[in-house]
């Protein structure tokens, strides 16, 4: 979890990343930082505008691609309202398009999304990817921009 604070509408602003460590370098045992390091990548799963939130934990599922996530907000600012926040974020592990769990978005998950095309309001259709009730157009790019992502 990242989280700023801007001067501008929306003071604060906090961002949910997945890391992924498997290329990174380890650093653990590196003298100092002149060699090359490959660092971890990030790939943002949320990012919204709630108050200076201190606490982060992960909810129950609520769809095959969604967890709900609770936030806590500490009031310890002027600024700031002691409260619980409560908000989605989608794929936590994997790529969001890869339907059939191979590791990776493929020509088998495009078919999938194909043969689901026009599904509307099925509860858990893994194509409908931004979850509105139907697989389209929306979801055929998401699957686009995903392509070849792999695990």
């Amino acid at each position: 979890m990242e989280r700023s604070f801007a001067l501008n509408n929306d003071l604060f602003e906090t961002r949910i990343y997945s890391i992924d460590y498997s290329n990174a370098a380890e650093v653990s045992t590196i003298e100092n930082c002149t060699s090359k390091i490959i660092p971890v990548t990030k790939r943002l799963l949320y990012r919204g505008t709630h108050q200076n939130m201190e606490g982060l934990g992960l909810g129950p599922a609520i769809s095959y691609q969604a967890n709900l996530l609770l936030g806590i907000v500490d009031n310890g600012d002027p600024l700031s309202n002691n409260n619980d926040v409560s908000f989605v974020v989608r794929d936590i592990t994997g790529s969001i398009a890869d339907f059939d769990n191979s590791g990776c978005v493929d020509v088998h998950d495009l078919r999938s999304l194909i043969d689901a095309w026009g599904i509307s309001n099925w509860i858990g259709c893994r194509e409908d990817i931004n979850e509105n009730g139907l697989v389209e157009a929306d979801d055929l790019i998401e699957l686009i921009l995903n392509w070849g992502a792999c695990s």
